[in-house]
């Protein structure tokens, strides 16, 4: 009996691995073909399979890619609004779902239906654009940080997550003579690393990936994203290829194509969020599973 469970469990094991890495081969394929296709030449870079190894390599791609100072100025400006938007989302977030997760919070759940309309309904973008032009936000960085600081689905989640605390931990704090500045700072905070880097994930992805923002209120190229940047390049095929001719001519390059143009691009993009998730994806799992739950 218990050989035949041994060879059921091991039969399991086999099959789970089998799915799994099944699955680890169907999101890591297409992503390595983008990189092989955005180091090769005009053969490669064109070509209708799957490339696992370069072909005619090249980093001519990247060197136009960057040819210029306007885009590394929008790389900055994107990294800049990333990491500094980023931080003060956590910190917003936190502070307004800790004292929501206080039960006997006066007027706590007068204060989540407000938190919750907002979430339900929208001014649209003209009254947004007034707004944040009366506010001195138009042409102005702040614009990419202040306006979605605070999500009212991150703030429930961080909230909920806070309510699975023992209590005991405030309580024994409050009797060693803690206020609630020191016991968010020093006991609360450090055991929120679960959800904190969840919505840190969540922050960072949301703010690389914009670009509409720009388009809106990005009045001076010094502004500029670089999604937004890379977009434009993307639009313009035809002048793109124009310049790309001029580009190799000038520098006797002759391996840049459309193709390799574009999966460079796309490499660019998702190449420092792929770099960043391994290290917090230990504790996004259990932030999203604890955060969704308790209510």
């Amino acid at each position: 009996m218990n050989s035949r469970k041994k060879w059921r469990i091991s039969v399991f094991s086999v099959c789970n691995g089998v799915i799994m890495a099944l699955c680890c081969m169907a999101v890591i394929i297409p992503y390595w073909d983008l990189v092989m296709r955005s180091i090769s030449g005009q053969k490669g870079a064109g070509s209708l399979s799957t490339m696992f190894f370069p072909k005619g390599f090249t980093l001519g791609t990247y060197m136009y890619l960057f040819k210029d100072d306007s885009m590394i100025r929008a790389f900055l400006v994107t990294i800049s609004r990333t990491v500094a938007g980023t931080m003060l989302s956590l910190v917003l977030t936190m502070l307004a779902a800790y004292p929501l997760s206080k039960r006997d919070l006066p007027l706590r759940n007068l204060f989540t239906i407000v938190f919750l309309i907002p979430m339900f309904f929208s001014g649209g973008l003209i009254p947004s654009y007034l707004l944040n032009r009366s506010l001195g936000l138009v042409n102005n960085f702040l614009v990419y940080i202040l306006p979605g600081a605070v999500g009212v689905y991150n703030t429930i989640l961080c909230r909920n997550y806070l309510m699975s605390i023992d209590k005991a931990l405030e309580e024994s704090a409050f009797i060693d003579g803690a206020g609630y500045g020191m016991l968010l700072a020093r006991i609360v905070t450090p055991l929120c690393k679960p959800i904190l880097a969840t919505l840190a994930l969540f922050f960072a992805v949301g703010q690389w990936n914009a670009w509409f923002d720009s388009m809106i209120y990005a009045q001076s190229e010094n502004l500029v994203v670089l999604q937004l940047k890379l977009r434009r390049m993307m639009d313009l095929t035809s002048m793109l290829e124009e310049d790309i001719a001029l580009y190799m001519e000038m520098n006797n390059i002759s391996n840049i194509t459309t193709q390799s143009m574009r999966a460079a691009t796309t490499v660019v993009t998702i190449l420092p969020i792929v770099c960043v998730y391994p290290f917090i994806q230990q504790y996004f799992v259990k932030g999203i599973m604890v955060g969704s739950l308790k209510g």
